[in-house]
């Protein structure tokens, strides 16, 4: 067929978008499929004509000039899309839910009716964020009954796990950034999330312990503990407490939740309890030195260079001290 949208033609085909054919005199949306790209914007008008003989067949309007997805969600969007501009636009903002546009980008995929965006938003209700996103109601609602089934479903494949990185949502929910920024404000300021190290946890979650639970923990703690100043590695207390790795690596986790153990890095921990006396030996051990090298904390902790090192890093990173090329001084957070 041939398609004419103002003085350019371009062949393509059509797809309807339900079971029956469109027959003279009826209307419905269909999906254009061009051979060729073409510059259209939304509500712009275009006549089908035969390819030969060529007559006219049908006329109409761009209902959305890009669309998106597979091909069964492209005929399912076209197929429910209202044609009237200020129901199209609502229609869309709801659509495009998980990915909610900026409103200039709104007055720019309706150019033609770009003066009344303004005018439709307060019409229908939908939402502008601090940064200039626009929602409506229904996608709002859509995305809290989406983000707080995405926990439950996680806490029970993992229980002991309540913290989920932001990344982890994004990534599952398909969510954009500053969809999911919008989002977690709300449900933070409702009461529904919380913000912990690391990520998000729902309100009021607790994890429920067995005693086998309770006695594998205190396991990995003993493991830990025993350990003294000198860091463990992930695969050492594996083999120690003789469970699997992803078991040891949630009952890990669970200890650094309760702030019982810490992680260096590297895969080394070190137990709290440990980590805290350590501190209070080089807290002492800068009262009569002005500078730590390496071997001035092997000394200190017996250690060797495997576990001091990545020990040393933690201590840079977390301001205990401070690296001066191979000296270390004291750091703020030994001096508060």
């Amino acid at each position: 067929m041939r398609f004419h949208f103002g003085t350019s033609e371009v062949l393509g085909r059509v797809t309807t978008c339900g079971s029956k054919k469109l027959e003279k005199g009826h209307s419905g949306n269909l999906i254009l499929d061009l051979e060729s790209s073409i510059a259209v914007a939304m509500d712009d008008r275009f006549v089908i004509r035969s390819y030969s003989p060529m007559e006219t067949i049908a006329g109409g309007i761009v209902l959305d000039p890009n669309p998106g997805g597979t091909w069964s969600a492209m005929r399912e969007l076209a197929r429910t899309m209202p044609v009237d501009p200020k129901e199209r636009f609502g229609y869309l903002v709801s659509h495009q839910w998980k990915t909610p546009n900026l409103t200039g980008r709104w007055k720019s995929l309706f150019f033609n009716s770009s003066e009344q965006i303004d005018e439709w938003q307060d019409e229908l209700e939908i939402f502008k964020s601090s940064k200039g996103f626009l929602f409506s109601k229904k996608g709002e609602e859509k995305a809290q009954d989406e983000l707080q089934s995405f926990f439950n479903q996680s806490y029970a494949k993992n229980p002991f796990r309540p913290v989920i990185t932001a990344d982890a949502i994004k990534t599952s929910l398909k969510w954009s950034e500053a969809w999911f920024e919008i989002m977690v404000k709300k449900m933070l300021k409702a009461g529904i999330l919380e913000e912990e190290k690391g990520g998000y946890a729902l309100s009021g979650y607790t994890p429920e312990f067995s005693q086998k639970d309770l006695d594998e923990l205190s396991r990995v703690e003993t493991i830990m503990n025993q350990s003294g100043i000198e860091p463990i590695l992930f695969r050492e207390i594996t083999e120690l407490c003789g469970h699997n790795p992803k078991r040891v690596g949630d009952l890990i986790h669970i200890l650094m939740e309760q702030e019982k153990v810490q992680g260096l890095g590297s895969n080394f921990y070190l137990h709290h309890t440990n980590l805290k006396s350590l501190l209070h030996d080089i807290r002492t051990f800068f009262k009569t030195n002005h500078t730590l090298t390496v071997a001035d904390f092997k000394n200190l902790t017996g250690l060797s260079r495997k576990t001091a090192i990545p020990l040393l890093e933690y201590l840079d990173k977390n301001q205990f001290t401070v690296r001066q090329e191979n000296i270390r001084i004291i750091g703020d957070a030994l001096n508060g």
